[in-house]
């Protein structure tokens, strides 16, 4: 049953904040108290909401608004992937020791791959790889969805970063890959495709299975064993988001990382002499293990110097950038004292 009277903020104005506005008004039991895109401290004073839907489309906007509605004692949900993947382990240890949720959202393509791997858990299977179905793999969005996925489970990036196969029929990501060399930590990828879409496991069956049930899995094109292939064609943002509302509301998220593994970094796409300025034009991005020397693509939302010069193909190192002086900034600096100071938070 939905709980009555859900009162919910949306910070934004962009196709996302609408849409989840379209979709709220749309669904019994909750209602829209108000869309902001800026005065959200006055808002939330004058009008209290049980769940803030964060839509901007800034990092740094996203960020403050979520740690704001906290402080209001407001559930947010985090629709931008690069606010969640660049703050969120500083929002969801607010919210933690707030007794509040802050979640992705379902809709997106990491909530829809969790939803699937909770689906996954409770049909039997084990995770042997997570990803995602794409024609266009250096998607810096597409890297971030899946950065946010292995930190929330523990699932590690392929060494040297997203390997893209291309694959015809989905059945051949059963046969592209060594998986006895992952050691039981799954992994995450991507494959090159035209033909399909939305994202995908690798799963294996926690119990050895009968000749049955194998038999059963085959008959419905899941594959031949030992591991299987379990597809779902679409993320539906905002259509999904009332789901991720009522869960919230329940004391459930759909995705929260607190101790990030692996980041998505920046790396130069050409040559770079000292004194440029990093735009996104400037630098490829990749997903590895967590480097306190490189820096994170996200936090370079805003005009960056670079100190020296950057070969194309070169890491950013840390040392060798001007980072601005940001709200961004500062915040991630919190973030990244905090997580030191409690490894094991």
């Amino acid at each position: 049953m939905i709980t009555p009277d859900l009162r919910i903020g949306i910070a934004g104005d962009t196709a996302m904040a609408r849409g989840v506005a379209f979709q709220i008004e749309a669904t019994p039991g909750m209602l829209v108290t108000w869309k902001t895109t800026d005065k959200l401290a006055s808002l939330l004073e004058e009008n209290t909401i049980d769940i803030l839907v964060e839509a901007s489309s800034s990092t740094e906007t996203s960020a403050q608004n979520v740690l704001t509605a906290l402080g209001h004692n407001a559930h947010c949900i985090l629709t931008t992937p690069a606010a969640d993947l660049a703050l969120g382990p500083l929002c969801y240890l607010e919210a933690y020791q707030r007794g509040l949720i802050v979640t992705s959202d379902a809709g997106s393509r990491h909530g829809a791959l969790a939803t699937l791997i909770q689906e996954a858990d409770i049909m039997g299977f084990d995770i042997v790889q997570a990803g995602a179905l794409t024609n266009t793999p250096d998607d810096p969005i597409l890297k971030t969805d899946l950065t946010l996925l292995a930190n929330a489970m523990g699932y590690l990036p392929p060494e040297g970063g997203l390997t893209n196969p291309a694959i015809t029929q989905l059945q051949e990501a059963l046969t592209l890959f060594d998986f006895e060399s992952y050691g039981g930590i799954p992994r995450i990828e991507t494959l090159t495709t035209h033909d399909h879409h939305g994202v995908y496991l690798i799963v294996k069956p926690k119990p050895d299975l009968p000749a049955e049930q194998a038999d059963f899995l085959k008959s419905h094109h899941l594959g031949d064993g030992p591991n299987y292939l379990l597809h779902r064609p679409f993320h539906l943002g905002h259509l999904e988001t009332p789901k991720t509302i009522l869960g919230a509301a329940a004391g459930q998220s759909i995705l929260s990382h607190f101790r990030p593994i692996c980041d998505l970094y920046a790396f130069a796409s050409q040559d770079l002499p000292a004194g440029s300025t990093i735009s996104q034009s400037s630098f490829a991005t990749q997903i590895a293990p967590l480097d306190d020397d490189l820096v994170p693509a996200t936090l370079l939302e805003k005009p960056t110097i670079l100190r020296a010069d950057a070969k194309k193909g070169d890491p950013l190192n840390i040392e060798n950038l001007q980072l601005p002086d940001t709200p961004l900034i500062h915040l991630w600096i919190k973030q990244r004292e905090l997580l030191e100071s409690s490894p094991d938070a």
